[in-house]
């Protein structure tokens, strides 16, 4: 079941460390980084944790577990340096597609077990203008949106979808 989905830009050099803790032990639970030239990275997973260092970019972190995060167990994403995070913002029936929300800081607490988007740290211009930008992680966060309309950390491969606005077509007129 995926259990977060959220996207990561780095700076530091020469490397970030990545650190993905999970509650308890799930020897079937996955992390895959997928960077911004869409090559993927399994992490192995030692003991209660995923580790990556991560040179300055941007990547996709989704991590797959049969854990439920909640608030008294969640999973804990964090980086020994400031780093700028990405996730859709929490469902509102009244907002559709769900925005985007960006924010800088070293820890995600992943604790809703039905929403693999984790809310973000705090919001700064770093985290902004990776928002705004026309980042190569952008069409990946929004193909994984997308396949997952409505499906909350449910379990499903992931493929590219479609995240664009609809067009008008005038013949329909």
């Amino acid at each position: 079941m995926q259990s977060i989905i959220l996207g990561i830009k780095v700076a530091q050099v020469p490397k970030t460390i990545l650190i993905v803790g999970l509650p308890e032990l799930d020897v079937s639970a996955t992390a895959q980084l997928v960077s911004a030239g869409n090559e993927y990275k399994q992490l192995p997973l030692e003991g209660l944790a995923f580790q990556a260092d991560l040179t300055p970019g941007e990547y996709v972190l989704i991590v797959d577990s049969v854990l439920r995060p909640s608030v008294s167990k969640p999973f804990v994403v964090t980086t020994d340096a400031d780093a700028s995070f990405w996730s859709a913002a929490h469902p509102d029936p009244e907002t559709n597609p769900r925005p985007w929300q960006g924010g800088t800081g070293r820890t995600v607490m992943v604790s809703d077990p039905k929403d693999p988007w984790p809310p973000p740290p705090l919001s700064s211009p770093t985290s902004d203008a990776f928002l705004a930008s026309s980042s190569p992680i952008g069409s990946i966060l929004a193909g994984l949106l997308s396949t997952n309309v409505g499906r909350g950390a449910e379990s499903s491969p992931w493929t590219p979808g479609d995240h664009s606005l609809p067009t008008r077509d005038d013949s329909d007129s």
